[in-house]
């Protein structure tokens, strides 16, 4: 299977043996650990985009898996 990079630390990781995943604005992202995953759900924004209160833009939820 293609691996997909950790939007953290940029490490190659494959998503069927990945250590942490979380759901953001319904696509899911894979993590090469958990510190990557905790991360990226305190502030999903800087990793894949503004996601700030400001006018006109609206917080979206982050899910995540314990493994």
């Amino acid at each position: 299977m293609p691996t997909v990079d950790c939007l953290v630390c940029g490490v190659a990781v494959d998503p069927e043996t990945a250590i942490a995943t979380a759901v953001y604005d319904a696509q899911t992202y894979h993590f090469r650990s958990t510190d990557c995953r905790d991360a990226f759900v305190a502030d999903p924004g800087s990793y894949v985009g503004n996601t700030g209160t400001s006018a006109g833009t609206q917080r979206r939820s982050v899910d995540f898996e314990r493994l």
